[in-house]
């Protein structure tokens, strides 16, 4: 959580906006499916802060680049072509840091 605060101070997006959702630090790569699909069509974009073991499944899943592992701290971007969350599919892996890239 701590972490979510850190790039909304960075990005200057109101922390009264920020949705915590404590199933994202412990849960299956399922529950973040649905949370990806049932976002809000007014968003094109989302931040999902998570921990490792549904986030790994998810990225693969989703992502056109194979990761064996996503780091602590890492970053992964997708991007989707579907004009809907609801209709996600595999998307196109466009970013993938790990903080030992920043040493």
């Amino acid at each position: 959580m701590h972490t979510a605060v850190i790039f909304c101070e960075n990005f200057e997006y109101p922390l009264s906006n920020l949705k915590i959702r404590r199933q994202l630090y412990s849960f299956s790569d399922g529950y973040l499916v649905k949370m990806v699909k049932a976002l809000d069509d007014g968003f094109n974009s989302a931040i999902i802060f998570s921990h490792d073991h549904g986030i790994n499944t998810f990225v693969n899943k989703f992502g056109s680049k194979p990761l064996a592992h996503v780091p602590t701290c890492g970053v992964i971007a997708i991007q989707f072509e579907e004009k809907h969350w609801k209709n996600v599919k595999k998307g196109k892996t466009i970013l993938s840091e790990s903080p030992k890239n920043h040493k």
